[in-house]
């Protein structure tokens, strides 16, 4: 009895089929092997033991990820027919819908599931051209160094094919001419950046399209205009400089006019051109700006102190040559002893008659108006003002008559804002007056009255005049492409007028800001100073890539600034991982 269960077990055993020999996979590559805009790719393999599977189905799958990894969906591309087949196999598969680095493997799959994979490689596939961004440009006599940014997210620009440059020949600023290939940039900086400069010499007088030729590793090329080259080695030329309003004992202002032509081809004079009012050294600057339309520019500056000054009047072309005027001298004399004083602005509109106050017979009144800027309602009361950027001007034009009523000819006017003196004139035998003059401070502007002798003397104002100030602020940027950790972005500006130019105000809080893409709004980064001369640098390191931040400088409203709260235009930095 104890046997025969022995035999039986021992018998089904013998009976009992081999175990079937799981299919295998080997040789796995993929063509093409680097960067391709091709619009197929081939993979090879071999396989075996297929016979031995139950159902088998051999595919050619894709990771979606666009990184390299396995992390995304797999897609199949390839489906073979034969899987049955054993040995070399081999599959053609469309790359239309992908773009960036693709895992990509062979896998059999029988009816229990996934049996067996090959990783084939990486296909990497870029059809998009790289993006070229012209940044700034440095413009002297012999030659313009032009610089600009190469971009790309794929691939990324191809390092053993340098940009190619090329300089138009037309000397319109057109793309008539023909193109002609220039020096070759060096390596790119951080962020793609490159520059390249332009010699003068390569091409005639005149104004030189330039434009790029980028490549990225995939062989995609953009051509992009990055700028103007100047062929232009002739200084400007600066006339009829002269002094129309000299400083006064109450005001250290000086305003020069002159005209500037530049008869080279090529650069000319036009809105814009850069133009310094200097010592004859240079060393000493006291007007920086740009010149408006016109052919008589005018510019206006305060003076630091008295003392007899010679001014110079220098004028910068777009091709960096600069032309000086004849010097002009200029005294400015020191302020009359006591101290110049004005009663606050009355409420009467601008122009309307005003009766002398019961005693205040001596009391000069003043009417006037303000024309330029744009015109503004500011204050709890919605006052009325004139809002203007600072450097430019404004013009004050009204009436002086005595207490009783009497206009008052031949009477020295003086101009004030919050910051002091602005300009003085006289009144004309209808006792009309009228002054352009440049507001540092803002704040209401005010009449002072002399008397024959010098002596000041306060006027009572009539009309609610008052001027809001817009400063200045410029901005550069170190580089618009950073990398997570790697080198910090630096922001640097100036912001004009300087704190030192403004009274009880020795630095000014300004404030480094991002767009938050998620609150949607700026917020704050870095507060730093501005020194007393109006200059700012911030430094900032990303910790985190892989997208873009709009960057600003704000100028916020502070106890004590007299001028309006403004921001920058922001600036884009793409960050990288």
């Amino acid at each position: 009895m104890t046997g025969r269960p022995v035999l039986t077990m021992f018998a089904a055993v013998a009976m009992a089929p081999a175990a079937a020999a799981a299919p295998t996979l080997t040789g796995g590559a993929l063509t093409p092997q680097e960067w391709s805009r091709e619009a197929a790719a081939t993979a090879r393999w071999t396989q075996s033991g297929m016979d031995q599977a139950v159902s088998p189905a051999v595919t050619v799958e894709v990771n979606a990820a666009a990184d390299g990894t396995a992390t995304g969906a797999w897609l199949t591309v390839h489906a073979d027919p034969q899987p049955f087949t054993s040995g070399a196999r081999s599959a053609t598969f469309p790359t239309a819908q992908l773009e960036g680095r693709h895992f990509t493997r062979v896998a059999v799959r029988d009816m229990s599931g996934l049996v067996a994979t090959l990783p084939l490689g990486t296909l990497q596939v870029d059809r998009t051209a790289p993006t070229v961004t012209a940044g700034a440009a440095r413009h002297a006599p012999a030659g313009s160094t032009l610089a600009w940014t190469e971009e790309d997210a794929a691939s990324g620009v191809d390092p053993d094919r340098p940009a190619a440059v090329e300089v138009n020949s037309s000397p319109a600023g057109d793309a008539a001419g023909a193109w002609i290939p220039a020096a070759t940039p060096g390596a790119g900086g951080a962020g793609g950046e490159r520059s390249v400069t332009v010699p003068a010499s390569l091409v005639s007088p005149g104004v030189h399209l330039v434009r790029v030729r980028s490549a990225d590793r995939a062989g995609n090329e953009t051509v992009a205009g990055i700028g103007v080259a100047y062929s232009d080695q002739t200084p400007p030329t600066v006339t009829d400089v002269r002094v129309v309003e000299a400083p006064t004992a109450a005001s250290q202002s000086v305003e020069v006019t002159f005209r500037a032509v530049d008869a080279a081809p090529g650069a000319g004079i036009a809105a814009g051109a850069a133009a310094l009012l200097t010592d004859p050294s240079g060393a000493a600057v006291y007007w920086e700006g740009s010149l408006d339309e016109g052919a008589e520019h005018r510019v206006r500056a305060h003076l630091p102190g008295p003392r007899d000054y010679r001014l110079v009047v220098r004028v910068t072309d777009a091709a960096g040559n600069t032309g000086a005027g004849a010097p002009v001298d200029v005294s400015s004399p020191a302020p009359a002893p006591g101290t110049v004083t004005t009663a606050a602005a009355g409420t009467a509109p601008s122009g309307a008659a005003s009766p002398a106050r019961r005693g205040g017979a001596g009391t000069p009144v003043a009417h006037f108006t303000v024309t330029g800027g744009t015109p503004v309602l500011t204050g709890p009361g919605r006052v009325p003002a004139r809002r203007v950027l600072f450097g430019r001007t404004v013009t004050v034009a009204g009436v002086v008559r005595s207490g009783a009523g009497r206009l008052l000819a031949a009477t020295r006017v003086q101009v004030r804002d919050a910051g002091g003196p602005l300009g003085d004139t006289a009144t004309d035998r209808h006792g009309r007056f009228r002054i352009t003059v440049a507001p540092v401070a803002g704040g209401p502007l005010r009449i002072v009255i002399r008397r024959r002798s010098g002596e000041p003397r306060a006027a009572r104002i009539v009309g609610r005049n008052r001027v809001v100030v817009r400063p200045r602020v410029r901005i550069t940027v170190s580089t618009r492409r950073a990398t997570a950790g790697g080198r910090p972005v630096v922001v640097a500006g100036r912001l004009l007028p300087a704190p030192r130019d403004l009274p009880g105000s020795p630095s000014k809080r300004v404030v480094l800001e991002w767009r938050d893409p998620l609150r949607g709004e700026w917020r704050p980064v870095v507060d730093g100073q501005a020194s007393a001369g109006g200059r700012f640098r911030f430094t900032w390191r990303f910790g985190a890539g892989g997208f873009a931040v709009p960057l600003r400088v704000r100028v916020p409203e502070e106890l004590g600034w007299p001028l309006e709260p403004v921001a920058t235009p922001s600036v884009t930095v793409r960050v990288d991982r």
